[in-house]
């Protein structure tokens, strides 16, 4: 079995891409029909102890009128609408079970981003969600680190402006009042809710 051809069709969103033959059979991406697979783990797996991961918020966002859109981006969105009440039913049918799971509520990036600032950021932020549900967090500490992954991502925002001669005078003294504010983020968040690299935060 040639696992490369398995991983592009695990890739191979439907209505976007084809189906990959593998030994005569065509498949295709099956995320859309069981994104979490939750039911199949507790239900009929009978995992008891279990630990679910999303990688995105619940809730498909609002976009803009998809009048002058094209084909691709109407599949897209369909796509997005699906996957997301789908994961919504498997969630809830796994914190019915006691299951644990772990998933952000803010989006840093679309899932076609391959920036190295914001998915060192998303990356940070996946960590800190489960060492939340590890170390049980209070609510300060869950709004402390929404703050500091917006902040973050607020920064990128600005540098990014700046990279390419964009930025203003008033988006130069953001850029410092942000970095302050994370330096003081950094020094309050607790150990245990602290990724590797918190001290560079602000600089």
């Amino acid at each position: 079995f040639d696992v490369s051809r398995g991983v592009l069709a695990s890739c191979s969103i439907p209505g976007v891409f084809r189906p990959v033959d593998l030994d005569g059979e065509h498949y295709v991406d099956g995320g859309l029909r069981e994104n979490v697979p939750a039911e199949m783990a507790i239900g009929h797996l009978g995992v008891t102890n279990p630990y679910i991961i999303t990688c995105s918020p619940q809730g498909a966002a609002r976009e803009s009128d998809f009048g002058s859109r094209n084909m691709l981006d109407l599949v897209m969105r369909s796509v997005s609408i699906l996957t997301d009440e789908t994961e919504r039913d498997e969630v809830a049918y796994a914190l019915n079970a006691g299951a644990v799971v772990i998933g952000p509520e803010i989006s840093v990036h679309d899932s076609m981003t391959v920036d190295p600032g914001l998915l060192r950021i998303n990356r940070d932020y996946g960590w800190m969600c489960s060492a939340e549900k590890h170390v049980t967090s209070s609510p300060d500490e869950h709004e402390l680190v929404k703050d500091a992954v917006r902040t973050r991502v607020r920064g990128w925002e600005l540098e990014q402006a700046w990279l390419k001669g964009e930025a203003s005078r008033d988006d130069m003294d953001e850029m410092q009042h942000l970095k302050d504010h994370l330096r003081d983020i950094a020094a309050r968040l607790p150990r245990d809710l602290a990724p590797d690299g918190v001290k560079t935060w602000g600089r």
